[in-house]
């Protein structure tokens, strides 16, 4: 498994759109920074969805980091106190800067391997059912010789009997992975 990535100030700050300044402030308050100043980018966003309040809007006006388990801030409802444009407009800002950290914690676990694109990850699966699948069959095939001398039986009735069995359990493997998606 691959080692922490490893980033300068800069370069975190550019990753999740904040200024290179903030991120010293951001470290002053306990952002994990490593002994030569440089920033632990897994950790960095951890502590930033764990740490920082999106409520102190004049603070960290661009550090909004989504806690772990909290929703998306909703826009205010017609006739709510908070309502009106400005409710609308904070709640947007938030839900962005959330939304820039998630992207820099995604891309971080894309460069380390920790997740695959959807069509990768079903192209694999794929491949492997269809090996699986062709195995089956061979081994049908192959066993086929050896069944039919040890029961004394034709050769061809039992290929057509095992393949037609062998067939009917895929078929059915196959109804109960789709069932269950």
């Amino acid at each position: 498994m691959p080692g922490p990535v490893i980033e300068t100030k800069a370069a975190f700050a550019r990753r999740v759109g904040l200024s290179r300044p903030r991120i010293t402030q951001l470290a002053a308050k306990g952002l994990p920074v490593t002994p030569d100043g440089k920033v632990d980018v897994g950790a960095a966003l951890e502590w930033m969805s764990r740490e920082l309040d999106p409520t102190q809007r004049v603070a960290q006006s661009k550090a909004k980091a989504r806690p772990a388990l909290v929703p998306p801030v909703p826009a205010p409802a017609d006739g709510d106190a908070e309502g009106g444009e400005d409710g609308d407009l904070i709640a947007a800002r938030t839900e962005h800067e959330w939304l820039k950290v998630e992207r820099a914690r995604l891309a971080l676990e894309l460069a380390r391997g920790d997740v695959a694109p959807w069509a990768e990850i079903n192209r694999v699966l794929f491949e492997h059912g269809r090996r699986n699948r062709d195995a089956w069959m061979a081994w049908a095939q192959r066993v086929v010789p050896d069944m039919a001398a040890e029961l004394k039986v034709d050769g061809a009735t039992l290929t057509a009997t095992l393949r037609k069995f062998v067939t009917a359990h895929l078929r059915e493997l196959s109804e109960a992975a789709h069932a269950d998606r």
